[in-house]
């Protein structure tokens, strides 16, 4: 609760070691490896977030959410083809994800020019 506290008070890197705790003590909660995985991309430690977020998907198949945040870190290596992948699989999971339907739009449209 902490951590999260910190996260909306928008004070990310007081949240993270928080965040990282509730992970270690809480392995399989979905919401807690997802938060944590937020808070790593917010620090700019994308590998971390990455490999969260692939653990999220190991615990929930279908978290969108999760593929949408592998989509984002795609693009931070420039890998365009993964991101749209990660987007489109958002998208399959829940059609009205607005995040990822504008993100692969913008990929599209790069790609396209």
């Amino acid at each position: 609760m902490l951590g999260m506290t910190f996260v909306h008070q928008e004070y990310t890197k007081l949240a993270l070691p928080y965040l990282l705790r509730a992970a270690e003590l809480a392995p399989e909660d979905v919401d807690i490896q997802f938060q944590y995985g937020l808070c790593l991309a917010q620090n700019g430690q994308i590998e971390g977030a990455e490999q969260a977020m692939k653990r999220v998907l190991q615990l929930e198949e279908e978290h969108s959410d999760a593929y949408y945040n592998l989509g984002v870190v795609a693009l931070h290596k420039e890998d365009a083809k993964s991101a749209l992948f990660h987007f489109n699989r958002a998208l399959e999971i829940q059609p009205e994800h607005m995040l990822a339907s504008h993100a692969k739009a913008q990929v599209e449209q790069a790609l396209n020019e």
